[in-house]
């Protein structure tokens, strides 16, 4: 699950199906850890392809579960039953079922979270993170300015200066 969920979220919040039908053989290693050349999308369906970076925790997680699974060849995320023994291709509802559980452990109602959530919380830690519009929007691969923007603007406004405009400091607001 952290494998998964770490894939998804560091190399720009992939989608569901890119994440299940991702192949071991479009792992390239780097120094700091890997690229995964996506071959095909929504947003390319001609199969130009597109690299994206996963670094650092994302690559530590990638190496564990690839370590730990065996695997080699073929599809890059898979099931696994609960005796541990590593399956078939995950399906791409299998990704909501997992960002629920998740999300219920952590005593959160999981009703309003799901794959996509890694996505839109991509956009929405980039615009906290004050990243590039351009660049995150590379990085995401979203065409659509204003579907990005969205989440990205409410990212931005965690951290906005304008948020403490006629901030008094509470001591002078406690006096009588």
């Amino acid at each position: 699950d952290r494998a998964l969920l770490l894939f998804i979220f560091r190399s720009g919040g992939r989608r569901r199906s890119e994440a299940t039908d991702a192949k071991v053989n479009q792992l390239v290693r780097v120094p700091r850890g890997y690229l995964f050349r996506r071959a095909k999308a929504k947003t390319d369906q001609t199969g130009e392809g597109k690299a994206f970076p996963l670094y650092d925790d994302a690559a530590q997680a990638l190496d564990a579960w690839l370590a730990a699974s065996g695997i080699t060849t073929g599809p890059l995320v898979r099931s696994v039953n609960r005796h541990g023994q590593v399956g078939a291709k995950l399906r791409p509802a299998s990704v909501n079922e997992i960002v629920k559980k998740l999300v219920g452990r952590i005593g959160l109602d999981p009703s309003p979270y799901g794959a996509h959530s890694l996505r839109s919380g991509y956009c929405t830690q980039a615009g906290i993170d004050e990243i590039n519009l351009i660049e995150a929007m590379d990085m995401s691969d979203h065409r659509d300015m204003a579907t990005f923007r969205k989440y990205y603007r409410t990212g931005k406004m965690l951290n906005s200066r304008a948020a403490n405009v006629g901030a008094r400091p509470t001591e002078i607001l406690d006096e009588p």
